[in-house]
């Protein structure tokens, strides 16, 4: 006679794991087949778990999506609990996949099938707490499914078991077990098969479940392209995000997780690879002022010099006016309230649409900050940057191939071997936005928002460029057409901005504090905007040695992840007058 579960004629048994043995069986009252997991006996031991065991089956079974694998009954057989679900006969996401990164556009699509399903879940008080590749299951026409939601969940009703999840992809709170796991868990699990989608491999490899499950609380988040150098330096961003230790910091849904991938895949200008630069003095050149030193002929108006016990700059000042701040030698020059016409029709749609914003004064730097000036940072701190606690960052390599590169930081700017021997007036590159963020607040300074940065590189008429509206040229910009390598940040005075701020078009990018959204501007704020609340990447402005033209305009804007560093980005402070 054949073996039965309930009405279930079982077939063959098709997978066991941890939590459950699921069986292929045929269903005689609709003649289907379908897929019986059975939990294990000792689950019944509490007499209080059979009562809760039906409670959540029945909110299980009621959810429904077309991403999620249906649940058609549930029950108890021998003392086994089992839920009975449609059977996927196309296998899982972890059978097809060999160890090879995926396409974006595989990923990508991938994600927002899954995102909804995930979300739809989190909405009605159920998280999976197992995501994994194992769970993510194909039907016979390919179309895929999220499996096993609330499995864990009915485990976890068990004092039995002491730990619900899989070790390769548990979040931190799930290995810690403090608090109540919620779906930001589900995350985080995401994130890490977002991260094997696009490697091949696992985030935190390792031989013994303990030693994975550790990994996903004591080790740093893992470098995406380190694992892949082939995709786009943004994608580290969305990594860092949704694989946050503290589940605060993480994308507040599958859907804007998903979003954010399928924004990996829009095309950009040529500056897809800004964070890309080979740092090399010009051959000839004149070393100029080393370290904190400003040429005097580069400094104009009326300069307040440091009182011994004088912090800040002063509150009151005027257009032209500077000040040298003590703790880095650095001269800011003075910003006087305003207005001015943000954004651009010319430009992306994230530009769009031109807004009239308002802004109280503040000061700027007049440069951005140098390799000398942040080893001063370092002596005094010992900080370690993001490309140093990584053991690397991106750039050119010998054969004009953008790479990452072991052992890159602001200090080897080109890799082991290499100095800033000649560069101490050249701009720090290598820096991550958290890399900044240390700086300017050691300097008693901070980053300039990014309506701060376009109005001081603008002025009230809202110019196209620093310097008017003039195509840039080599005595206006490093950029493109002018040789492939950062110049002195004091370099080309011609294309000073209306507050005398240089180099704010060319030479390297400049990290802003706002996260990144393409539709603030239809919402932003009038006055002294902040930018959005959260997000993935944070906004760079200014463009490069590398990019063209049009990179070099004032409204455009590019973003990348906090914790991206590369040798075409550094930053220059900000400060609000008195502060």
């Amino acid at each position: 006679m054949r073996e039965q579960i309930g009405r279930y004629e079982i077939r063959r048994e098709i997978g066991r794991g941890g939590m459950a043995t699921v069986y292929l069986a045929y269903d005689p009252r609709f003649q289907r087949q379908v897929a019986i997991k059975v939990l294990p006996r000792q689950f019944t031991h509490d007499p209080r778990y059979l009562a809760r065991f039906e409670q959540e089956a029945q909110l299980i079974a009621k959810l429904e999506h077309p991403a999620i694998v249906p649940v058609y009954d549930f029950g108890e057989h021998e003392d086994a609990p089992y839920l009975v679900m449609r059977y996927m006969a196309g296998g899982s996401l972890r059978e097809r996949l060999q160890g090879e990164p995926l396409t974006l556009e595989q990923t990508s699509a991938i994600m927002e099938r899954l995102a909804p399903a995930l979300d739809k879940a989190h909405q009605v008080g159920i998280v999976h707490r197992d995501i994994k590749p194992a769970n993510i299951l194909f039907d016979e026409d390919g179309n895929l499914y999220l499996a096993d939601f609330g499995l864990a969940r009915l485990a976890d009703a068990s004092k039995s078991m002491t730990m619900v999840g899989t070790p390769a992809y548990m979040s931190p709170e799930q290995v810690k077990r403090t608090g109540k796991i919620d779906g930001r868990a589900d995350i985080y699990a995401l994130g890490v098969v977002l991260f094997e989608l696009l490697t091949g491999k696992e985030p935190y490899p390792a031989e013994d479940n303990m030693q994975k499950m550790m990994a996903h609380v004591l080790e740093p988040v893992p470098d995406l392209l380190e694992a892949n150098p082939d995709l786009p330096i943004s994608a580290q961003g969305i990594i860092d995000r949704t694989m946050a230790k503290d589940r605060e910091e993480r994308f507040r849904s599958a859907r804007e997780l998903a979003q954010a991938v399928r924004a990996l895949l829009a095309p950009i200008t040529g500056v897809e690879t800004i964070f890309a630069a080979q740092v090399v003095k010009p051959s000839g050149a004149d070393p100029g002022p080393v370290g904190n030193k400003i040429p005097s002929k580069n400094r104009v108006g009326v300069e307040h010099e440091p009182a011994a016990d004088t912090k800040f700059p002063p509150k009151n000042a005027s257009l032209g006016e500077t000040w040298v701040r003590p703790i880095d030698g650095m001269v800011m020059v003075y910003v006087p309230e305003g207005s001015f016409p943000m954004g651009s029709d010319e430009g992306r749609d994230d530009e769009k649409p031109v807004h009239q914003v308002s802004l109280d004064a503040y000061w700027i730097d007049r440069t951005v900050v140098t390799n000398g000036q942040f080893a001063t940072f370092i002596k005094a701190t010992e900080y370690k940057t993001t490309a140093e606690g990584r053991g690397g960052s991106y750039g050119y390599t010998d054969n004009k191939k953008w790479e990452y590169i072991k052992g890159a930081s602001w200090r080897y700017p080109r890799g082991p071997g290499s100095d800033l021997k000649g560069l101490e007036d050249h701009p720090v590159v290598h820096v991550s936005w958290e890399d900044a963020i240390a700086y300017c607040e050691w300097a008693g300074a901070r980053l300039p928002t990014e309506a701060e940065w376009e109005y001081a590189a603008r002025g009230p008429g809202g110019n196209k460029y620093p310097w008017g509206e003039k195509k840039p040229d080599c005595e206006l910009a490093q950029f493109s057409k002018c040789g492939s390598q950062t110049v002195p940040v004091d370099s080309l005075p011609k294309g000073a901005s209306w507050v005398e701020a240089l180099n704010m078009a060319g030479n390297v990018w400049e990290w802003v504090n706002d996260w990144y959204a393409t539709d603030y501007y239809a919402k932003s704020p009038g006055h002294n905007p902040q930018g959005p609340g959260s997000g993935s990447y944070k906004v760079l402005r200014g463009g490069s040695w590398l990019d063209n033209e049009n990179g070099l305009r004032s409204a455009y804007r590019f973003d990348g992840g906090p914790g991206i560093r590369g040798g075409t980005v550094g930053f220059r402070c900000a400060v609000s007058p008195g502060r």
